[in-house]
């Protein structure tokens, strides 16, 4: 969808296709539609109508809070969603005009007719300290926390290194090895050293943490990185791809 109101199918195969404003049906921005074609004029994009929603691209919009007569309505904060949702009265969590909140859509019986829904967090006033980030981290659907079965397995494992997994290493334990994170990094994972060789040379150890002996294969832990792909870096906080 374009912030203008009209917005294109991309097919799996084939050129784009046009959707006006007034045949844009229930679809929101990304989300995975059937569609009828008009008949084409040469030289331009087919043009369509959005027939069915097959499936939804984000499950909550984050907006601001309105409150109008009879009932309350969310202004999303995403330009390409073109729709207010209604909030009907009882299901605003406590919300107050000009909050920001995540809101979950629950019905959307006619395309001529707004989304209706229910506010599922309300994250506080635009400025408040924080509100402004916590509304980046919604709207772009990034959990924040981990399912239980993957905290479980996090904490199964071991502090100390079996003696056949130390066999198979070099022991570097003795030697000084220092991170070249600072002090307010979010991880640390990599270090280095540095000695002089029988020679008189300088010789630079590069050490790197191996993070795949703790996330075994198709584990809880491995699906759930796979699902995040990176952690997250935000301007006061990061959300990390794996539990701390």
């Amino acid at each position: 969808v374009n912030s203008q109101g009209y917005g294109f199918v991309s097919q799996d195969a084939g050129d784009d296709v046009f959707i006006s404003m007034k045949n844009m049906g229930q679809a929101l921005h990304k989300d995975k539609v059937r569609v009828r074609l008009f008949a084409k004029t040469s030289g331009k994009n087919a043009e369509g109508q959005i027939v069915e929603v097959l499936e939804r691209s984000r499950q909550t919009i984050v907006g601001t809070f309105r409150r109008g007569r009879k009932y309350g309505y969310i202004v999303p904060d995403d330009l390409k969603l073109q729709r207010d949702v209604i909030i009907a009265p009882g299901e605003e969590l406590g919300a107050r005009e000009g909050q920001k909140v995540v809101c979950q859509i629950e019905q959307w019986e006619h395309r001529g007719l707004n989304p209706s829904g229910r506010v599922i967090q309300v994250l506080g006033f635009p400025e408040d300290v924080g509100v402004d980030v916590l509304s980046i981290v919604h709207q772009h659907e990034i959990s924040t926390r981990f399912a239980d079965s993957v905290l479980q397995q996090v904490e199964q494992i071991a502090d100390d290194l079996a003696q056949n997994e130390l066999n198979r290493r070099v022991d570097l334990r003795q030697d000084t090895i220092f991170t070249i994170d600072p002090e307010d990094a979010k991880d640390f994972d990599d270090a280095i050293s540095l000695d002089q060789t029988d020679d008189g040379q300088w010789r630079l150890g590069v050490h790197i943490a191996d993070v795949s002996h703790y996330v075994t294969q198709n584990s809880a832990l491995d699906r759930e990185a796979l699902e995040r792909g990176t952690s997250v870096y935000l301007v006061d906080r990061v959300i990390p791809m794996l539990p701390e």
